[in-house]
């Protein structure tokens, strides 16, 4: 009887730490990011955005694509391209987040404005819809998996994340350093990943190397 009562006992202290560690998961920075995959593979825009301030992302990953283009430039040259780059910088974050979020909604983007009116012979600056299909066109992912989350740390209301993806076309993990920011709902939103430009070198790098396999 005795027995009995002991392993109820201990049935019980495991199922309330089971919901426990539920719970607390689910109040974790990691568990946010599993949820914004989630919104994306459920075609779910307004929980996507509800986890992801694509304004802060796009506008990182934007300062840091004009970073890497301009570091080796000389200083004149680096402050006149900082200079053009704040002049496209909102006009592409905006038409960036159209494209995302025509992807997660699985609706193919608005055709770009002008180009039914563009005739032969003329010349036009690309506008910020152009330069986004350009750069998507170069850099979009193909097929990637989500593996999960590795080293995190979380100070207050910032946390540091490691997302794990398998990308079939590098046919490898890669590691994507992201930063999340806690809403004063509490909601842990994602607000910048730190190493796309890494990430995207490497894909434009492998997109250059034929089936064969010969450079």
């Amino acid at each position: 009887m005795k027995k009995l009562r002991f392993a109820a006992l201990i049935i019980i202290v495991l199922s309330v730490a089971g919901v426990f560690c539920y719970l607390y998961y689910q109040s974790t920075p990691a568990y946010s990011l599993f949820l914004i995959w989630r919104a994306a593979g459920r075609h779910d825009p307004a929980d996507f955005e509800r986890r992801v301030d694509l304004d802060s992302v796009l506008g990182h990953a934007f300062d840091d694509i004009v970073s890497a283009a301009s570091e080796s430039m000389p200083a004149g040259e680096k402050r006149l391209a900082a200079g053009l780059a704040g002049l496209f910088k909102q006009p592409f974050v905006t038409a960036m987040k159209e494209q995302i979020r025509a992807e997660v909604a699985s609706a193919p983007p608005a055709a770009e404005n002008g180009q039914a009116g563009k005739r032969e012979g003329t010349f036009e600056i690309p506008g910020p819809k152009s330069i986004v299909k350009n750069i998507t066109d170069r850099f979009k992912p193909g097929k990637i998996d989500y593996r999960g989350t590795g080293a995190s740390r979380v100070d207050g209301g910032k946390a540091s994340v490691e997302i794990i993806i398998f990308d079939h076309e590098l046919n490898k993990d890669f590691t994507l350093n992201a930063k999340l920011d806690k809403a004063e709902s509490g909601v842990w939103r994602l607000s910048q990943i730190r190493n796309l430009v890494p990430y995207f070198l490497e894909l434009s790098e492998a997109r250059k190397v034929p089936a064969g396999g010969k450079t």
